[in-house]
């Protein structure tokens, strides 16, 4: 009835004919079915599970003694050894294999396990984590990661364990307790891992994206070294089956997840060159169009219907004097936010994977274009507000992805403090060569990104003195000048709002003291 995906490492051997025999598999036992014994896999297991491991025969398998408590954890408690093995596992992987397309029901079955507490895990998953994965994402039938990642989990055992692990950290946090399951699934994850890098001949999307979903549970850990092994494979990986773009083809919201996952470790690793120059958009082979004169010009409802802003042909054509390629990436991200479908004011989840794996893309190549190293102070001022503008498009853009797992917090703490030091630059000349009002966006989005630190009152500072300067009284002045740069209404309004009336507040009190 349901169309199934079976991982690269699961191919078969083909099944010979057996005599019926009193004896069988154990699943079969415990299921109380005839086994026709068929090896290595019986017939009945093969129709029940979706991903069939080879059957345990009793007369095959002699015995065991129990591995005593204490000798389990002293094993995994010994840190090195287990990072050298899975370190030296990365280094075997080989050339990438593509994902099908197809897809099963959810409800209907899952890869096997003999983690006691799946359902609870899988039920976390589906209620609380599918839905913080992206910002922005409905929670409806037309959410993209529904629609077309979960899926992909329930078709490969080891992405299946990866997100049952990440399911039981959560938890754990939520309810401040350990978990056995959750030990016993890291152990697992990384016993799934070895089996997989050294049965599968290709590199599979499937273990490209178990292997990020184990370097954000290290990065949400707090195992800074565990994370950096795991994206040392991952980059790898991704190299291996010809970069982040390749696999995006094939499946984006995998490709959407790898990069997500290199974002939030920028904090401890440079973000790769995965999109040097920014992949071609054509909106009408996804049917979207640009609206005109419509109430709602994209499912973010950018630009309200109140403010008079600039059209995208005035935009398009007013760069503030940035060189390329920032120009057009600044474009590029307002351009994606006015798209809608013909036959919709709302997108379907086809669309809505369409427009979020673009602005994926769009921030992918932000991070691959910047400078190899900080710019000295020597710096033309024009490249200096290029480079400060790439940093501020990405921290308008990361804001919401604030706390979303894995969270991003310290990577936007990392580029809010590049941006400060690029500005010191530019404000301390005494006769500034820049365009007011894109810096006044620049100001605007960085005292919004530090929010609840100490670095907003920097912001607001320079803020204070620049609108000032610019005869800005109200919010209805301000606004129309940020909106010009880059604006989405519904995500920008009340922050951008809220941050304009202690800047207000405060440029009163200084001037009340003169």
């Amino acid at each position: 009835m349901f169309s199934t995906i079976l991982p690269n490492d699961t191919s078969q051997l083909t099944r010979r004919s057996h005599k019926k025999a009193k004896t069988g598999c154990t699943k079969c036992k415990e299921r109380k079915l005839k086994c026709d014994e068929a090896k290595p896999i019986c017939l009945n297991c093969t129709r029940h599970f979706l991903v069939p491991q080879p059957c345990n025969y009793p007369q095959d398998m002699p015995s065991r003694k129990r591995k005593s408590p204490s000798s389990d954890s002293s094993r995994v408690s010994s840190r090195t050894p287990e990072y050298d093995a899975v370190t030296k596992m990365y280094i075997r992987v080989s050339l990438p294999g593509a994902l099908s397309a197809e897809m099963i029901d959810p409800f209907e079955t899952y890869p096997e396990t003999n983690v006691k507490e799946v359902d609870i895990f899988i039920k976390y998953y589906l209620q609380n984590a599918v839905y913080t994965c992206f910002p922005w994402q409905p929670k409806s039938e037309t959410n993209p990661t529904t629609n077309f990642f979960v899926p992909i989990i329930w078709g490969d055992t080891l992405l299946f364990h990866t997100i049952l692990q990440f399911s039981a950290m959560r938890l754990e946090k939520q309810q401040g307790q350990r978990r056995a399951a959750t030990i016993e699934l890291g152990r697992e994850c990384i016993r799934l891992l070895k089996t997989r890098v050294e049965k599968e001949v290709v590199v599979s999307d499937q273990t490209i994206s178990a292997v990020a979903m184990l370097a954000a549970i290290e990065h949400e850990k707090g195992n800074v070294r565990m994370m950096r092994m795991h994206m040392a494979g991952l980059s790898r990986m991704v190299d291996l089956v010809g970069g982040l773009n390749a696999i995006r083809e094939r499946n984006p919201m995998i490709a959407n997840s790898v990069f997500w996952t290199f974002t939030v470790a920028m904090y401890e690793l440079p973000y790769p060159c995965f999109d040097p120059t920014l992949p071609e958009f054509y909106p009408a082979d996804h049917n979207l169009s640009l609206v005109e004169n419509a109430r709602i010009y994209s499912h973010f409802q950018d630009f309200a219907p109140d403010l008079n802003n600039p059209t995208l042909a005035s935009m398009q054509a007013s760069d503030f004097n940035l060189t390329e390629p920032i120009a057009t990436a600044r474009y590029s991200i307002q351009h994606v936010s006015h798209l809608v479908p013909k036959h919709s004011t709302y997108p379907t989840a086809s669309t809505s994977l369409v427009i979020l794996t673009r602005i994926c893309t769009i921030l992918s190549h932000l991070q691959s274009i910047a400078p190899s190293a900080p710019l000295p102070a020597s710096t033309d001022p024009q490249i200096l507000m290029t480079e400060s503008t790439r940093l501020a498009l990405l921290l308008h853009i990361f804001i919401p992805w604030r706390g979303h797992p894995p969270d991003g917090t310290l990577t936007i703490n990392h580029i809010l403090h590049q941006l400060i030091a690029n500005l010191k630059l530019l404000l301390t000349e005494t006769s500034p060569n820049f365009d007011r009002v894109l810096m006044l966006w620049i100001l605007s989005v960085g005292g919004v990104a530090a929010d609840g630190s100490p670095e907003r009152r920097w912001f607001m500072s320079h803020l204070g003195d620049l609108t000032e300067d610019l005869g800005i009284q109200c919010w209805k002045e301000m606004k129309g000048n940020i909106s010009s740069v880059v604006w989405h209404e519904i995500l920008c309004e009340n922050i951008h709002r809220r941050l304009w009336e202690e800047v207000k507040r405060k440029r009163d009190e200084v001037l009340e003291l003169v």
